[in-house]
């Protein structure tokens, strides 16, 4: 059954590229390609999330197992961006690294986690609100839903910042960042966290690696469908031996490589030619938004608030609603990122 879905998948995304695109470029994965590679995956892992609560039988079933496959494939994009602008900048893009990348990320997670908080408010009453916020902390989760990802790309834009930072030379930075993710995958399993915590982010390290040996990976570009058919057959053989895996650390191995197979699968797929969509750039820019708000709206249309019973229905709502909501969100957030970059600067 996996097999099937995902060459249903696989076939997909292929066509969406050739029906729509240009040779690629000098880069495995330029700014454009990976912006518009942002919005496919932010609508695979909203499908994903729908097709949890959407029992019917419908196309959404094809993304149930999806979820953690397209987080992988952001920590992919984001592992390869941050190692993309340190090469072109040089040491002088860490020195405010963390102070840029940090705010982009909070400023974000604090605006939507006060319209959560008042959600749930709204939703089950103060007392519900200051429970979850308490138990979030406590967990060092977020009261956003799936916040989860928001904690953990934090974790790696650090780790990232201090491999760098303290070692100069490829080869330490890559062992280093390594470590880091090895030892973030045992903590969280020592503490217990959900598997989904952990079960994608070595595509992180992948992304810093892909583009630390760029020239090397690209001689796989001229043989572009023999390259796909063999990363997706062992896509798919890592899939099927993942399932058939009775221990826990053999289950968690295995979706470990399964989804960075996936992720360098797909950037395979888009790198073969450049993705050039208006409605996938468009979902690319607000995407990180796309991710926050779109647990918001999948609870509210079927909450003590409103009820959707239709699917059809519900899903249309929470779609658009999400995209709306997020584009309002991301312009909100670059106001006030701009707003507190200026003041840094008065002082």
């Amino acid at each position: 059954m996996y097999f099937i879905n995902y060459s249903i998948l696989f076939l997909f995304l292929i066509a969406i590229v050739s029906l729509k695109g240009e040779n690629a470029s000098d880069s495995v994965l330029p700014f454009q390609t990976s912006n518009s590679l942002k919005g496919i995956l932010a609508l695979i892992i909203i499908f994903h999330h729908l097709s949890q609560k959407i029992v019917e039988p419908s196309i959404l079933t094809l993304f149930q197992n999806m979820g953690y496959l397209a987080v992988a494939v952001f920590f992919f994009v984001s592992g390869y961006g941050l190692t993309s602008q340190y090469i072109v900048h040089g040491e002088g893009y860490l020195t405010k690294f963390l102070q840029k990348r940090v705010m982009k990320i909070l400023i974000p997670t604090i605006t939507a986690s006060i319209i959560y908080f008042l959600y749930y408010c709204w939703n089950s009453g103060l007392s519900y609100a200051i429970q979850i916020s308490k138990e979030a902390i406590l967990s060092t989760n977020s009261i956003i839903i799936n916040g989860w990802y928001l904690v953990t790309i934090l974790y790696f834009y650090i780790l990232f910042w201090g491999c760098f930072y303290i070692f100069k030379e490829d080869r330490e930075q890559i062992i280093f960042t390594f470590f880091g993710t090895i030892c973030y995958i045992l903590f969280c399993y020592k503490a217990g966290y959900g598997v989904w915590r952990y079960n994608s982010c070595l595509a992180f390290w992948i992304g810093i690696v892909f583009k630390k040996q760029e020239k090397k990976i690209q001689i796989m570009n001229r043989f572009p469908i023999l390259t796909m058919s063999v990363l997706f057959f062992a896509f798919a053989c890592s899939q099927k031996v993942c399932g058939m895996l009775e221990t826990n650390l053999g289950n968690i191995g295995g979706s470990l490589i399964t989804s960075a197979l996936f992720a360098i699968l797909m950037v395979f797929i888009v790198s073969w030619k450049k993705v050039q969509s208006t409605i996938f750039d468009f979902l690319g820019k607000v995407s990180f938004e796309l991710y926050i708000v779109h647990g918001l709206f999948i609870g509210f249309y079927r909450s003590n608030i409103v009820f959707v019973e239709n699917d059809a229905i519900y899903f249309i709502l929470v779609l658009l609603s999400a995209v709306l909501f997020a584009y309002i969100l991301c312009g909100f957030d670059k106001k006030l990122y701009s707003l507190a970059c200026s003041r840094k600067r008065r002082y």
